[in-house]
Parts: C-alpha cells; structure tokens; sequence
C-alpha cells in the first residue's frame, strides 16, 4: 500500500495547506515507501500519476489538483475538498460523490456539501493548520504603549473582489480620511495570472480613494518576511467575502495581532474558538457576480451562489474602535494567539487525517514478518 500526496507546493493558500501537510506527514514514522509527494504542474503530471496508479494505493487530492483525474484513478482517493462559495458544480458535486472519502477544513464546508448531495457518512471536518514555529507572539510580548505614534492596519490578500477591498477602503476613507497618524498597509499581489494588469489595477484603485496614508507592499515574500510584516503592524482587518480557509487571518492571529473580520465561509472554523477576541464586521449576502472569480473556478460564467459583503459603516466602526481602545484589543489578540496556536497546528491535522482515514479503512497495518535483521527467539 502506498499514500500519495497529490497537489503542489507554491505562494497561495493551497500550496501552503499541502507543503504544512505533507512536511508534518513526513515526520511519522512509516515503512519506508509508504509515503509519496507528487506535485503536478499541469494535465500531463496528473495523466501519469493516473496511469502509475495502483489498486492498493491511497491517493490524497488536493482540490485544486483533483479534477478530473481522481474519478478514474485507482486505488481509494480522498479529496481534500477546499472552496470559498456555497454552490458547486454538478461535475464537482459528482467527483465528490465519487471519492471514498472528501475532506473539507470547516462546520461550513461539510454543511454545504451535504445540502447539495455529497452523503454525510463519507464527509469528515480536517480543519487546516498554521506554521506554528514562525508564526507566534513573542515579538509583542515586551510592554507597548497604549497608543503608537502611527497605527497601522494591515490587509494581506490578492487583489480581487472576493478579498472585500472596496469596502475596506471605503471605510477606511470614512473612519480616518487624511489622518496621517492611522495607515492602512496592503499586500495585495496576484499570483494566478496577469500579475501585472492586476498589481496595475489595483495601483489605480487605490489611487481612485484619494487617501494618502494607504501603503503597498508587493513582491514573494518567505514565510519569515511574512512574519516581520504581520509584527510590524498593530492590527490586521479581513473583510473577506469567503474563504477556503483564510491562511493569512490565521497567520496573523498566530502572531498575537488584534483582527477585525468578517465572520462567513470558511475561517468560522477557527473565529468560532475565538469568540470574544476578534472584532467581527457586520454583512449581508450577496449573490457572487465576479467573472474573474467564475472563470477561476468553473472555467466559464455560472452560479457559484453566494458570499458576505461587509457593511461599511460598520467596518469604519470597528477600525475606529481598535485605535481609540488599543491596549484592550492587544490583549485579546495576545489571548486569541494562545487558543489558536494550541489548536490550530499542522500535527494536529496530520493526527485528525490519519484517524479519518483508520475509521474508514484507509490507514495501513503493519503486518509479519517483522523488519529484517530482527532477531527472534
């Protein structure tokens, strides 16, 4: 029997959930050839791991990586099941359906897939883990002053609709204006395709709110970059209109920084266990009219459903809020990064996968004879 991880290792959200996974599954102990990593690149990768396929294999897809290789693939297949919207496709419903085992990293996810069809006795909740090494609190544990000379919010996310931008600047431009002691600092790089009509775009939206305290940060960054930009900052706001997961709230809560965000889709899973110690902003639903987003996901223009919109009034509130009483909320993110460090790591994924997979037959036994070299008497 072997278990293949299949997926690939890059810059965006799913290409870190699979580096987390498959790095902490690299450090059980297994029999030698138990484990495989395959990273597919295109259509052609997936077509030879879909000929090299065993009857005895377990192959662990990826979602993004999934389709449509895992219906004829041999061997068992678990799709690890990761989307931001609440309608799916019938070709999506039906590779889920045709897995022996769909994996989703949220309450929400697990809900959605059951209200269109997916059966409840195959779906299990694998929530999604954070870097717990670099990403922690210690550089915010010394004394702050209650109020810093310039605060700055932080916003991490590809520019696109989904990430809630427009009305992040909306109300940042209602909360502070030209205040030059309040900064919003944005990461918004676009690593899918036309990076630089994207880097373009936003350079021109930003410039379209007339708010000078607005700052870009731009260009791949390590994960320890990333950690110096969160500690840099001294609050991280996530108007997100859904997501798979939210990586960078997590990562960001990881470090100890106060968050205000929305409270839909995906990262309920870990706000959930938080409660209290975040800011939640006030939405509504909305129906998901991005055609950028559509063609990402379906390849073409469809319904995908719908996704939170974050009130404006309400966001300028919360940011007006976290300044005027800062040392409170840097205290619950401090308490916020305890709760999820603890819960949220990579070995405990790792851990929730392997007793997944052993309720529904899929982990390996080990079996005599014993390891050569073994004596026996």
């Amino acid at each position: 029997m072997k278990i293949n991880l299949i997926g690939q290792r890059n810059l965006l959200g799913f290409g870190t959930h699979f580096a987390g996974f498959c790095d902490q599954c690299k450090k059980l102990t297994l029999p030698d050839g138990v484990l495989a990593e395959h990273l597919l690149s295109d259509e052609a990768s997936a077509e030879r791991l879909v000929q090299a396929a065993q009857p005895t294999d377990i192959n662990i897809w990826f979602y993004a990586f999934a389709r449509p290789a895992t219906i004829r693939t041999a061997g068992r297949n678990i799709v690890w099941a990761v989307f931001e919207h609440d309608r799916l496709s019938p070709g999506h419903i039906q590779q889920f359906q045709r897995a022996d085992l769909v994996w989703t990293p949220s309450d929400w996810a697990k809900g959605i897939l059951e209200s269109q069809g997916v059966s409840p006795t195959k779906l299990d909740v694998i929530a999604e883990g954070v870097d717990t090494e670099t990403f922690h609190p210690f550089a915010r544990l010394a004394p702050a002053p209650a109020k810093p000379d310039i605060f700055r919010f932080l916003m991490i996310g590809k520019f696109e609709e989904r990430k809630g931008y427009t009305q992040l600047l909306q109300a940042f431009a209602k909360a502070f204006g030209g205040d030059p002691k309040v900064e919003l600092l944005i990461k918004g790089d676009y690593f899918i395709f036309g990076q630089d009509r994207k880097w373009s775009a936003l350079l021109d939206f930003i410039r379209g709110f007339g708010v000078p305290s607005v700052k870009l940060l731009s260009g791949a960054m390590t994960r320890q970059e990333l950690f110096l930009i969160y500690t840099m900052a001294d609050a991280f706001v996530f108007p997100s209109r859904a997501e798979g997961w939210g990586l960078p709230l997590l990562e960001a809560m990881a470090t100890g920084l106060p968050a205000i965000s929305t409270n839909y889709s995906g990262h309920t899973e870990f706000l959930k266990t938080v409660e209290g110690y975040f800011s939640p902003i006030a939405h509504r639903l909305v129906p998901i009219m991005d055609r950028d987003y559509q063609r990402i996901v379906l390849r073409r223009e469809g319904d995908l459903g719908h996704w939170a919109e974050a009130d404006v009034d309400d966001l300028a509130q919360k940011m007006r809020d976290m300044v005027a009483r800062y040392d409170e909320w840097r205290q619950k993110g401090l308490a916020a990064s305890r709760i999820l460090r603890a819960k949220f790591t990579w070995a405990n994924a790792v851990e929730a996968a392997v007793e997944s997979m052993a309720r529904h037959g899929l982990w390996p036994r080990l079996h005599w004879p014993p390891p050569a070299g073994l004596t026996i008497r």
